[in-house]
């Protein structure tokens, strides 16, 4: 699911509120949060087929797309302020990710 999907709504008001820097309450927050780790944390970012679509037999590219991924999965563990998950995007960007 993307966050564009949430049936509910408290996820995409959550998610505006961050990207316009406005009503972001600390539970806000806690859903943006709570989204990249379900985001970061989807097996699909680790499969061959998704990783390099156009060729899914070049191991190297798909090792390093692997380790970038784990380094992610790490790093939203450790989100505490808006600026860590800005900074965490940034990071998300370089490997083609784009959660929000």
């Amino acid at each position: 699911m993307l966050w564009e999907d949430d049936g509910v709504g408290d996820l995409k008001l959550a998610v505006v509120a961050f990207l316009c820097d406005e009503d972001l309450t600390p539970e806000r927050f806690g859903l943006v949060v709570a989204y990249l780790k379900y985001f970061l944390n989807a097996p699909c970012w680790v499969r061959k087929d998704v990783i390099n679509p156009g060729d899914p037999k070049d191991e190297a590219f798909i090792q390093h797309r692997r380790k970038e991924v784990c380094k992610l999965r790490f790093a939203v563990n450790k989100v505490i302020t808006p600026r860590d998950v800005w900074a965490l995007m940034a990071d998300c960007m370089e490997v083609g990710l784009h959660p929000l």
